[in-house]
């Protein structure tokens, strides 16, 4: 993927192979759309955010691709991460949540801080 120089916040997915490679940086931005077209087809992302607290994506990935989708986890406090509605765990490494072989189609993805009640699934 390339870095945001072109899509303020965002990096671009990889265009030319699967798996595709999300992983958004929004930074400060509060919510955010992107359409990149691929080979086949576009890949799609919105998000909205709190910062530090809660990030969603939502995220359309074509026919014939599959996708890992990478969150920037709160540091420093308990999460929970969402695929799809169900809670999940993710790979984690250095900071970031990744879900890896994300089929095409839409996806809605989560990351929150949790309250002190709540803990990791």
């Amino acid at each position: 993927y390339t870095s945001d120089r072109q899509k303020p916040g965002l990096s671009q997915p990889c265009f030319w192979d699967s798996p595709v490679r999300i992983k958004p940086q929004p930074a400060g931005l509060m919510w955010g759309k992107i359409r990149v077209p691929t080979l086949r087809g576009p890949v799609e992302l919105a998000f909205s955010q709190d910062p530090g607290v809660r990030l969603r994506l939502e995220v359309f990935l074509p026919s014939g691709t599959s996708g890992q989708i990478w969150l920037p986890v709160p540091s420093g406090r308990e999460f929970r991460l969402m695929l799809d509605g169900e809670r999940c765990s993710g790979v984690l490494s250095e900071g970031w949540a990744i879900f890896e072989d994300v089929a095409a189609g839409w996806h809605v993805c989560e990351v929150s801080a949790c309250s002190d009640k709540e803990g990791r699934p």
